[in-house]
């Protein structure tokens, strides 16, 4: 069995796998989906707001618009 790095494997005596260790910095993308469709992980409510959030020229014109709108003194 090829050996891979970030990956430990643990069996019994008997040889039957028992555990697997995954470095998860390593391997994040693969192991990600797998903790949050069994619900051992959830997207906390900072992630979801900010996945939400405007974009970058959403906010410039929402700012343009606010300073058009502002009745500035003559």
């Amino acid at each position: 069995m090829a050996r891979i790095a970030g990956i430990q494997i643990n069996k019994t005596a008997n040889g039957n796998i028992k555990s697997v260790l995954i470095d998860y910095k390593k391997h994040k993308d693969l192991v990600q989906p797998l903790l949050e469709s069994v619900g051992a992980i959830e997207e906390d409510e900072f992630e979801k707001e900010w996945r939400e959030g405007e974009t970058l020229e959403e906010s410039k014109q929402h700012v343009i618009n606010h300073i058009k709108r502002k009745n500035w003194p003559k």
